[in-house]
């Protein structure tokens, strides 16, 4: 496309039409992307960030955003991974208190 636009609007008006026509895109791809691309941005809105954004992302069924059930279940994990930092703290505490 670079090779072909001369970096004006109407050109470029010209040549997304041609690219992203009926033989040269596929709408089932487009529109897969626009709904996964949708996902990604109600996880980044709702503060999940890396892995949790990924994992709610590929669990998520919903057509557009983050449904409530995986919210639960990112909200249950995060929980569970506290507790269990939590009791390690605790128990990494207790050794240095014995040892000193």
């Amino acid at each position: 496309m670079r090779e072909h636009c001369d970096y004006s609007l109407s050109k470029l008006w010209e040549l997304s039409e041609v690219a992203l026509g009926p033989g040269n895109c596929d709408l089932t791809l487009m529109r897969r992307y626009a709904r996964t691309s949708w996902r990604w941005m109600d996880a980044y809105s709702k503060g999940l960030s890396g892995p949790m954004a990924a994992f709610a992302v590929r669990l998520c069924s919903k057509h557009r955003g983050i449904s409530e059930a995986v919210e639960r279940n990112l909200n249950a994990r995060a929980e569970t991974k506290e507790k269990a930092a939590a009791a390690e703290a605790a128990r990494l505490m207790g050794v240095r208190g014995e040892g000193e």
